[in-house]
């Protein structure tokens, strides 16, 4: 394995994750192992793997269910700055799959990310899976654009 940032063997400690991005109480979790890891100096590469909860659900959370979840969290942690989607409720996302999968492909590729290729090394995970979805990254910049 080597680190995304060097040709460098990646040595440091490795803690998989089995999560659903969607699901807010796993983004917690996620943004307090980052934020731990840099108050203790710790070096941590985090392997995320998908759980889509949709894929066992057979439907997307709803709505409803992640603001309310989003609600509390941003109570106890006002300073993530969390928020409800504000845009209008037409463009709320039908599914989460295709932004697992740019999690996925933009990860490191020492626990499995895309690499970027030898003649362009600013290609890698996320530009190809944009390039593979392109009606999908136009949504997504569309609606970071109304974020």
């Amino acid at each position: 394995m080597t680190s995304a940032s060097t040709s460098e063997p990646y040595r440091g400690p490795v803690l998989t994750v089995w999560s659903d991005i969607g699901c807010p109480w796993a983004s917690l979790a996620l943004h307090t192992l980052h934020e731990e890891a840099r108050r203790t100096g710790t070096e941590l590469l985090i392997d995320h793997r998908a759980f889509p909860l949709e894929l066992f659900n057979r439907q997307p959370t709803p709505k409803r269910i992640v603001d309310a979840e989003t609600v509390v969290i941003a109570a106890a942690r006002p300073e993530l700055g969390w928020r409800l989607w504000s845009a209008p409720e037409s463009t709320y996302p039908s599914t989460l799959l295709p932004a697992l999968e740019a999690v996925q492909a933009a990860k490191d590729p020492a626990v499995g990310g895309i690499a970027a290729s030898e003649e362009d090394p600013a290609d890698g995970g996320l530009p190809q899976v944009l390039r593979w979805h392109p009606g999908w990254a136009a949504e997504l910049l569309s609606r970071l654009a109304n974020f």
